[in-house]
């Protein structure tokens, strides 16, 4: 146990990017460390960090995203060359999209690469697609 959370559950907090229909340009970013990725063995919540602040800040208010990993078509590992941190994209289907605003896709900046190897073996042994580029 890590940081008072089973060793199968994650909790982390990065940055990244949200499809959103009601957002200028359809996506709304967030900088670190204004998202936490939650993942468990049953699933995943995407969140604010800071619930309500960002709305304070004059930001548009992110929805939660809640998933089941039955409902996750994909999570790819993409590097990027001219940044440090690498983009760990999110695919959900038409459940989660559903329950989650209609929010289908995400992006997540984890801040280290343990991190991000975590976050790919977990989904990976709960069966979903993972693309390791």
């Amino acid at each position: 146990m890590e940081h008072g959370f089973p060793e199968n559950e994650l909790d982390l907090v990065g940055a990244g990017v949200i499809e959103s229909r009601s957002a200028p340009f359809g996506r709304l970013w967030y900088s670190w460390p204004f998202l936490r990725l939650t993942l468990s063995a049953r699933g995943g919540r995407l969140r604010e960090n800071f619930p309500g602040l960002t709305g304070l800040m004059g930001v548009f208010e992110m929805p939660e995203v809640r998933f089941h990993w039955e409902e996750v078509e994909k999570v790819e590992l993409v590097r990027e060359r001219f940044s440090v941190f690498n983009t760990i994209f999110f695919v959900l289907g038409r459940e989660a999209r559903e329950r989650s605003n209609g929010i289908g896709e995400f992006e997540f900046y984890a801040m280290t690469s343990h991190d991000e190897v975590s976050i790919l073996d977990l989904a990976q042994a709960q069966g979903v697609v993972v693309v390791r580029s």
